[in-house]
């Protein structure tokens, strides 16, 4: 496959991105060129995006920066909906390995309408025990008698 130009938006992208990425990595043209067997000046084509690097070269640059290869050439950055559906998706695995914790903000006499404390490795402690008007928990102390049932 030969090298060429396939674009100038496209190509950009990509020049743009193999610049940043070796310069992240410390890298010159020389030495990028030297690791992928081509000639610097093979390298300053692609960062100018005067040509488009072989596919076999496009794997070898991403490994040796240390990015994947579909970031390398996606032309679009992440749009802002997938960035919400990951880090919700992040934010219900953090829940699931960690426990759920609620605590309402409405009180009665100073102590919260309803507390939730539920943790995956049953810790007892300060705050894993729930405590409020209607307290929902696993922690494994053992529960103390409501007000005025003594």
């Amino acid at each position: 496959m030969k090298e060429g130009n396939q674009g100038n938006h496209l190509t950009l992208r990509l020049g743009e991105k193999i610049l940043i990425e070796r310069k992240k990595s410390g890298l010159s043209q020389g030495q990028l060129a030297d690791m992928l067997g081509v000639t610097r000046q093979s390298v300053s084509k692609w960062e100018s995006g005067a040509a488009v690097p072989e596919l076999a070269k496009l794997v070898a640059i991403a490994e040796v920066v240390g990015v994947s290869l579909d970031y390398l050439v996606r032309e679009q950055e992440p749009r802002s909906e997938d960035t919400a559906r990951l880090e919700e998706k992040l934010d219900r695995l953090t829940r699931y390995v960690s426990g759920y914790e609620y605590t309402s903000k409405t009180k009665v006499f100073g102590i919260p309408l309803v507390s939730i404390r539920l943790s995956k490795n049953r810790t007892i402690g300060r705050d894993s025990t729930a405590k409020g008007i209607i307290a929902i928990g696993n922690s494994r102390k053992t529960p103390s008698a409501p007000l005025g049932c003594t």
